[in-house]
C-alpha cells in the first residue's frame, strides 16, 4: 500500500514539474469543446489526458472545455467534439469517429457506441484518448491524410493495439512538422523541453 501510494506520488510530483516548465515556455494552445452526452466521465476525463499527453509531447497544450459559454468558436483554434451514439452501421463503416474538414467551427464526431463495443471496459479510454488524438490531428493538420505509422495510421494493427496498452502512440515526423508548422511551435521550446 505504502509502495503504491509512493509510485503515485513520484508520477504526479514529475509530471507537474514537466507540465510547469512546458507552461513556462508558452506552449500553443487549443481549445476543445467537448459534448460527451451520457458517456462516462471517468472514461472521457482519462481519455482526453491521454490525448494531452500525446501533444505535450510535441509541444501543444489541449484546453478542455465543456460549457458551452467557455466556448467561443471565434476563437482562433478552437474546435468542437460531439460524442454520437447510435449511427447506423452503414454510415462510415468501421469508423470510430469522423472529421469533416471545412466545417464551421471546426468539428469531430466521434462514435463512441462503435469504440465501446470494441473493446473491454479497462482499455476503453486508451482507445478513445487516441481516436481523439488522431482526429485533433486531421484539424490540426487541416488535411485528411494519414502516415504509414504512429497515432495517424489509417488502421491500427493489433501491435499498435498492444502498445497503446503500454504506453500512447506517437505522431510520425511528418505528423509532427505539419502541426507544429500549422500551430508555430517554436523548435527552440521543444529542444529545451525536460525528457521523460
Amino acid at each position: 500500500m505504502i509502495t503504491a501510494f509512493l509510485v503515485a506520488f513520484f508520477i504526479f510530483s514529475a509530471g507537474g514539474t514537466w507540465a510547469a516548465e512546458i507552461a513556462g515556455a508558452n506552449p500553443p494552445v487549443v481549445i476543445a469543446c467537448i459534448e460527451t452526452g451520457n458517456a462516462s466521465q471517468a472514461v472521457t476525463l482519462h481519455a482526453e489526458a491521454i490525448a494531452a499527453r500525446i501533444y505535450e509531447g510535441i509541444g501543444v497544450h489541449i484546453d478542455w472545455r465543456r460549457r458551452a459559454r467557455d466556448c467561443n468558436a471565434s476563437i482562433e483554434k478552437t474546435f468542437h467534439i460531439e460524442f454520437i451514439t447510435r449511427l447506423p452501421d452503414r454510415k462510415y463503416p468501421g469508423a470510430l469517429a469522423s472529421t469533416p474538414l471545412g466545417s464551421t467551427p471546426p468539428r469531430i464526431d466521434v462514435y463512441y457506441d462503435r469504440i465501446e463495443q470494441m473493446t473491454e471496459p479497462r482499455v476503453m479510454p486508451i482507445l478513445l484518448g487516441h481516436v481523439l488524438a488522431h482526429e485533433i490531428a486531421h484539424l490540426l493538420e487541416g488535411l485528411n491524410r494519414h502516415s504509414e505509422q504512429g497515432i495517424m495510421k489509417a488502421h491500427w494493427d493489433p501491435a499498435d493495439y498492444e502498445e497503446m496498452s503500454v504506453r500512447p502512440l506517437s505522431f510520425a515526423p511528418e505528423d509532427v512538422a505539419l502541426i507544429q508548422n500549422r500551430l508555430g511551435v517554436n523548435a527552440m521550446m521543444l529542444a529545451q523541453r525536460p525528457k521523460r
